[in-house]
């Protein structure tokens, strides 16, 4: 996976989680 997509995931996840 490129450096941007995993950034975007951990991102989206994150929000996910919150």
């Amino acid at each position: 996976m490129r450096e941007e997509m995993r950034a975007k995931n951990q991102f989206v996840c994150n929000r996910l989680k919150k």
